[in-house]
């Protein structure tokens, strides 16, 4: 069973204690190596001071997802049931790309 070490930008597919796949196991996991982009699956939601939506992501960062037309169109970020579609949704999470390679 693997698990996500540390910040979790080390993130590894989680298994459930029944040995079953979580949904985590079902998307594609990066490890920290400068030609990876860091690949992070949307765990859940959360608004903002300012009313936008974050995507919580297993990594622990957070990153927006607005629906902005023409620029953004993410009209499924504005309902309930849109939003938990995109569980699992994977993200660029773009704070653990900018961490110091070792």
């Amino acid at each position: 069973m693997w698990s996500a070490p540390g910040d979790g930008c080390f993130s590894r597919p989680i298994a459930e204690p029944n040995g079953r796949s979580s949904l985590y196991d079902q998307a594609t996991f990066a490890v920290r190596l400068p030609e990876v982009i860091m690949n992070q699956p949307i765990v859940g939601y959360h608004v903002d001071e300012h009313g936008d939506w974050v995507a919580d992501l297993l990594c622990g960062h957070g990153q927006h997802v607005r629906h902005q037309p023409p620029m953004t169109n993410r009209p499924w970020v504005l309902t309930e049931a849109g939003r938990a579609e995109h569980l699992g949704s994977i993200l660029n999470c773009t704070r653990c790309e900018e961490r110091p390679r070792d």
